[in-house]
């Protein structure tokens, strides 16, 4: 399953420590933390392309799903096109590479957690040299488990929207966007509990669990991901300056 939510968190945790780490310059700082994020999610906007053979025959669709979008060289290709495109602006490099970085990020996170194969070295498989990293190779998954790893899908989002609304509310950023922040993670805490009622039900009718699952996904559900994200930029900007407690001075950059 995708779990976008779940890689957009973790582009929010380490966002913040490896900001000063790799880039320099408050411009530059800043659109590296907001590149990071918005990267840890667009691996998965090949669903956009993939989403009627899902309709079709998702098993296989989600084979397709980690192939070039996961690879080093699309991974690459989008951090050199982000940099010639943003260059001459103030902190284009650093858009350019934390998306780069997101991106590679989300790659890893696939490989480890997902049960399934990510085309890390995509195209290289169609001259014989295969690139694919599969880690749970022999490891069969039980229907439920799947489907509860679907459901999980809105857990993750909920998850990732209540945290980008505490760090708006404590930096005071975007805050004419968190009501409808608000509503998006409760529709999403109902899906949650829609899809983890299907996913006991419908065991031995999975293709029908995946392909509601995945329509939900594709057409609602991740594109508001994306949406939240574009809107939420000065919150995401804010984690390159950590707010200080009370009582401490702010860290000069």
């Amino acid at each position: 399953m995708a779990q976008a939510g779940l890689h957009g968190v973790a582009g929010i945790c380490l966002s913040r420590h490896l900001a000063p780490v790799v880039i320099r310059g408050d411009a530059a700082r800043k659109a590296f933390v907001f590149g990071f994020v918005l990267g840890n999610l667009l691996p998965d906007t090949d669903f956009f392309l993939l989403g009627p053979w899902f309709l079709v025959n998702a098993r296989q669709a989600l084979t397709l799903h980690r192939t070039w979008s996961h690879s080093i060289l699309v991974i690459a290709l989008v951090t050199l096109l982000l940099w010639a495109w943003r260059r001459r602006e103030p902190g284009g490099a650093g858009l350019a590479l934390g998306a780069g970085l997101g991106m590679l990020l989300h790659s890893l996170v696939d490989m480890l957690v997902w049960f399934s194969a990510v085309d890390f070295l995509w195209p290289l498989g169609y001259l014989g040299v295969s690139g694919v990293v599969y880690l749970w190779s022999g490891i069969h998954v039980p229907a439920l488990v799947k489907n509860f790893m679907g459901a999980a899908d809105y857990l993750a989002f909920a998850l990732f929207f209540l945290y980008l609304g505490a760090l708006a509310r404590r930096a005071g950023t975007d805050t004419a966007f968190l009501p409808r922040l608000r509503l998006f993670t409760n529709l999403n805490w109902i899906f949650l509990a829609v899809f983890t009622a299907l996913g006991v039900t419908l065991t031995r009718s999975q293709f029908v669990f995946e392909v509601a699952h995945y329509a939900f996904f594709i057409l609602v559900f991740f594109p508001i991901s994306l949406y939240v994200v574009v809107k939420m930029q000065r919150t995401i900007e804010q984690l390159a300056f950590p707010v200080p407690r009370a009582g401490r001075p702010a860290a000069v950059s």
